[in-house]
């Protein structure tokens, strides 16, 4: 079905993330700390499986070049932003979860403040999404980025909007891809969408589910 805009928006629940009371606040580059060709990048541009861990502050660098909000509007209580990534109607519904291979739990990554918080989600729900990953990905040494849809908040401007979240998960791959390439790093989208891991991890909460991911690491 084609996603039409709606004439009045849906009321819809939220889901709030189990934070701990942990905050990692990420490096943001210097001017012209980093510059690289574009066409170049976009020539570069491939899927690599092997990868080493990350250097310090690779991730920081990435998620700031390729997600992080550089403008916000409010509408109706609601937040829309301008990102590196296209989203429809910016509404922007893919929140990204993060995990280093040496931890046993995600982050959230905020894009308003550039910051990782840690999340208290169940363990065993934890550890079961993690096992999931591990059978593409085993030993991996590389950072997990994992997209989390919240549909609901597309659904509340769009009728039909289930081709939107797609749409938007693909360009968040390859901004985070190309902006990987022009830092010299590697990247591999994941092939699974580690269902129904994601959708337990997050309590079954309607509306929210798996958005696929990517793994980036040095070469």
């Amino acid at each position: 079905m084609n996603p039409t805009p709606r004439k009045s928006l849906k009321q819809t629940d939220l889901f709030r993330y189990p934070i701990v009371d942990k905050k990692l606040v990420l490096r943001r580059p210097g001017e012209n700390e980093h510059t690289s060709n574009f066409f170049e990048t976009l020539a570069q541009r491939k899927s690599i499986t092997k990868l080493g861990a990350l250097n310090s502050h690779d991730l920081d660098y990435l998620l700031w070049y390729a997600c992080k909000v550089k403008e916000i509007a409010v509408d109706n209580g609601y937040i829309l932003s301008h990102r590196p990534s296209p989203s429809a109607g910016a509404i922007h519904p893919i929140d990204i979860l993060v995990h280093h291979p040496a931890n046993d739990f995600l982050y959230y990554y905020s894009p308003l403040d550039h910051s990782l918080y840690q999340l208290d989600f169940e363990k065993e729900r934890t550890d079961s999404f993690l096992s999931h990953i591990s059978v593409a990905f085993p030993s991996r040494q590389a950072t997990l980025l994992w997209f989390v849809a919240h549909s609901y908040r597309t659904e509340k401007y769009y009728g039909d909007h289930e081709s939107l979240i797609w749409r938007d998960s693909g360009a968040l791959v390859q901004t985070l891809q190309l902006t990987a390439t022009a830092l010299g790093l590697g990247s591999c989208p994941v092939g699974t969408l580690a269902e129904p891991y994601v959708t337990h991890l997050h309590g079954n909460f309607k509306s929210i589910s798996s958005g696929g991911g990517i793994i980036v690491g040095s070469i």
